[in-house]
C-alpha cells in the first residue's frame, strides 16, 4: 500500500507499507487494547485515513471483528451506533470523542458496552482520558 504523508514535516509523499506490516500492525495494536475476537467495532474516521488503513481495517479483519464505519462524523450517530449495536470499541481524534460526550442525547445513551477506545491525531488532555 502506499499511504500519503500530509507534509507536516516537508512536501508530501508516498510511503511504501508493506502488507506483512500492516497485518502485523493491526493485529499488534488490537491486542494491547484488549479489543477481542468477534468484538463490534465503531470506526469514525474516514477510509482513507492512516489509522484506518493501518489499525481499523487490518486489526478488524485479524480479530474477526463487526465494523461499523461511520460515512460522516455525527456525534448522535456514533452513540445511536453504540447502543443499537452493543459496539465495544471505537477510534476517534480528540474532537470527535469530546463532540461524542458534549451531545445533548450523552446521558441518555447506554454506551456500557464500550470497553476500548483509542484517540490520537493530537494531543489528548488529560482530562478527556
Amino acid at each position: 500500500m502506499i499511504q500519503y504523508t500530509s507534509g507536516t514535516t516537508e512536501f508530501p509523499r508516498g510511503a511504501l507499507l508493506h502488507h506483512r506490516g500492516l497485518v502485523n500492525n493491526g493485529h499488534h495494536t488490537l491486542d494491547p487494547m484488549k479489543v477481542n475476537d468477534g468484538d463490534i467495532w465503531v470506526t469514525m474516521l474516514p477510509l482513507f485515513h492512516t489509522a484506518v488503513c493501518v489499525i481499523c481495517v487490518p486489526g478488524a479483519v485479524a480479530k474477526r471483528c463487526t465494523q461499523l464505519v461511520v460515512e460522516t462524523f455525527e456525534p448522535g450517530l456514533v452513540l445511536e451506533l453504540i447502543e443499537t449495536y452493543k459496539a465495544h470499541a471505537l477510534i476517534g481524534v480528540p474532537t470527535m470523542l469530546i463532540g461524542i460526550l458534549e451531545h445533548p442525547d450523552f446521558s441518555k445513551r447506554d454506551i456500557s458496552s464500550i470497553h476500548t477506545m483509542t484517540s490520537g491525531g493530537s494531543t489528548v488532555a488529560t482530562a478527556l482520558v
